[in-house]
C-alpha cells in the first residue's frame, strides 16, 4: 500500500480498513480476540431460561414460593398454584429459593429444576401489632388483648371474610356498604 501526504490519522484508518477486508476475506478473524479483547461472547453473558418446580418432602406443591438469581435484587419470580416457576438467568446462576416455613435452598440453574424444600421447624415469636404499626411482643403488653382464629371467622358463611368480624371483637364496629356479594366494608376500631 503507497501513502503519500496523508496525516497519521488518515493514514490510520485506511490500514484498518485494509486490515478489515483482510480479515472478512479470511474467513471472519477476530482482530478483538488477536488483540487480548475479551471475546464479544464472554462480554454478552448467555442467558438460561429455567423452569421447574417446587413441592416439599411429601411431594406437595409449593405455591408461592419465591425463586430469585443470587446476587440480584431484581430478577425473580414467584411459583404458582402448583409450585411451577420460570426464569431466565445468566449462565452459571444460582437460584435461591425460599418460602415461609421452609429452610432456604440454593440450587445451580439449569433447563430444567426440580426443587425439594424441606420444613423450617425454627418458629416466629409471638408479636402484637398495635396502634400507628408499633410491633411489641405480647407479653410485654399492659393491656388486654383480643385474638380471632381462623376457625371463628369460617363458622360464618359470608361472601366478605371482613363480614365475619362484627361480634367477634370488643370495640369493632364492622358494617357492609350493601347487600350485593363483593361489596365493601367498613371498619371502626372504637370511636368514629
Amino acid at each position: 500500500m503507497y501513502l503519500t501526504n496523508n496525516t497519521k490519522a488518515s493514514c490510520a484508518s485506511k490500514c484498518l480498513a485494509v486490515v478489515a477486508v483482510a480479515a472478512s476475506l479470511m474467513g471472519g478473524y477476530d482482530l478483538a480476540r488477536a488483540a487480548g479483547a475479551p471475546s464479544t461472547e464472554a462480554v454478552i453473558q448467555q442467558q438460561v431460561k429455567v423452569s421447574g418446580s417446587v413441592v416439599d418432602v411429601q411431594g406437595q406443591p409449593v405455591p408461592g414460593a419465591s425463586v430469585i438469581q443470587k446476587g440480584s435484587t431484581t430478577n425473580g419470580t414467584i411459583t404458582g398454584a402448583m409450585g411451577e416457576f420460570s426464569i431466565t438467568v445468566p449462565a452459571g446462576s444460582t437460584l435461591v429459593v425460599s418460602c415461609i416455613g421452609f429452610a432456604e435452598t440454593e440450587v445451580a440453574a439449569a433447563a430444567q429444576v426440580n426443587i425439594v424444600l424441606k420444613e423450617d421447624n425454627e418458629f416466629l415469636s409471638e408479636a402484637v401489632v398495635t396502634a400507628l404499626g408499633i410491633t411489641r411482643e405480647r407479653k410485654s403488653l399492659g393491656y388486654a388483648l383480643e385474638e380471632v382464629k381462623a376457625e371463628e371467622l369460617m363458622k360464618n358463611k359470608t361472601a366478605n371474610p371482613i363480614n365475619s368480624l362484627s361480634g367477634k371483637i370488643a370495640g369493632v364496629n364492622v358494617t357492609q356498604s350493601s347487600d350485593a356479594a363483593g361489596s365493601g366494608a367498613q371498619i371502626i376500631l372504637r370511636g368514629r
